[in-house]
């Protein structure tokens, strides 16, 4: 798995400094998503519709996450899928390459069913938790310690906490004036996009070769289920966060 991007980065940072970038028609210069969206399509790492939109505030399904996750980090995506592992996600699919690494990976894992359910949404701590898993970030052990909560809307002792510091400490989200983040919101394409190009800058920004920056050790799937009270988290009945 590779886990650094210094090749990435290096276009990438040549992309960002010109005036131009490829975007989409229905992704204005004033979208609070564009320059992330324009940043990520010239790489390849996103793409449009058919009809060549984007449709930044769509909502993202799990495995269209897994995609621009992965893809952002580099991962090896091979094209030949004989078959996975969830009777309801079958390798004819356009997402089996993706599924199939994510899965190998101990990235994702399917529900007790048995069944992944790829079309749900996802809500953004499980979109937090997919990305350090893939990164091989480990918010539990550099927050170990952890006494204050992160947002105003985050409790300190939940499970999701710690990846909801990590997100603070490096500035992959933006709170609203009351300090809320909305942990159980479902997360839009555009939403997903600016927390990748977060990542990417702050890592290339970082002195160093990003070794402080990432966990470089072995991470085990968590598996816990969300069992919090609170105005933000009553549209959601339980959590696999692990997927």
């Amino acid at each position: 798995m590779k886990k650094f991007l210094s090749l990435f980065f290096a276009a990438f940072f040549a992309f960002a400094g010109t005036a131009h970038a490829r975007t989409f028609p229905d992704v204005s210069a004033t979208h609070k998503n564009y320059e992330a969206i324009a940043a990520l399509s010239e790489q390849g790492i996103i793409g449009g519709y058919p009809d060549g939109t984007f449709q930044p505030d769509k909502l993202i399904n799990r495995v269209e996450s897994l995609k621009i996750i992965l893809l952002s980090l580099d991962y090896v995506i091979s094209e030949a899928v004989s078959e996975l592992p969830f009777p309801d996600t079958p390798a004819t699919e356009w997402y089996a390459p993706y599924l199939k690494a994510a899965y190998d990976g101990d990235i994702v894992k399917g529900y007790p069913e048995g069944d992944f359910r790829p079309t749900n949404t996802v809500n953004l701590v499980e979109s937090l938790k997919i990305v350090t898993l893939a990164g091989e970030i480990d918010p539990n052990t550099l927050y170990a310690d952890l006494t204050e909560k992160p947002y105003n809307d985050v409790p300190v002792n939940e499970w999701f906490s710690k990846y909801m510091q990590y997100a603070k400490d490096h500035a992959l989200l933006d709170s609203d004036r009351s300090g809320n983040v909305y942990p159980a919101k479902d997360m839009s394409r555009g939403d997903l996009v600016e927390i990748m190009y977060r990542l990417y800058f702050q890592e290339d920004a970082s002195s160093g070769d990003g070794e402080d920056e990432w966990f470089t050790g072995d991470l085990d799937v968590i598996d816990e289920n969300i069992d919090v009270t609170g105005d933000y988290l009553d549209d959601v009945d339980s959590f696999d966060p692990s997927l």
